[in-house]
């Protein structure tokens, strides 16, 4: 008669415990390389406006990303590369999945 309360107690700490476990282990394993994509055109469009006055839509650009690492919570790390305009403006950037923020843009625009 006694085991069926600790039985019982020590089931709900598992199924809770799994319960916990679970959305951590798919936290980063969100992203995939055609929405890093996107991300990545938006990203390169709001630098060239910025910092060339270079105007357009996001979905103006080409972008192709691959995954480069991925952290202990399997957040991904993205390098993409950019083209704008038939390769007016073109380049290079990385962001990170957990913060969906471009770092390292190297993105250059002739005439």
């Amino acid at each position: 008669m006694n085991r069926t309360p600790r039985l019982l107690v020590s089931l709900v700490v598992i199924v809770a415990g799994i319960a916990l476990a679970a959305p951590l282990a798919v936290a980063g394993a969100g992203l995939s390389n055609r929405e890093a994509a996107h991300h990545a055109a938006k990203a390169a469009s709001r630098y060239t406006a910025r910092h060339f006055g270079i105007h357009g839509s996001a979905s103006a650009w080409s972008a192709r990303c691959r995954t480069v690492r991925r952290d202990a919570h399997n957040f991904a790390t993205f390098s993409c590369r950019v083209r704008f305009n038939g390769g007016q403006c073109a380049g290079r950037l990385r962001f990170s999945e957990r913060r969906l923020r471009a770092y390292a843009i190297r993105i250059g625009c002739g005439e």
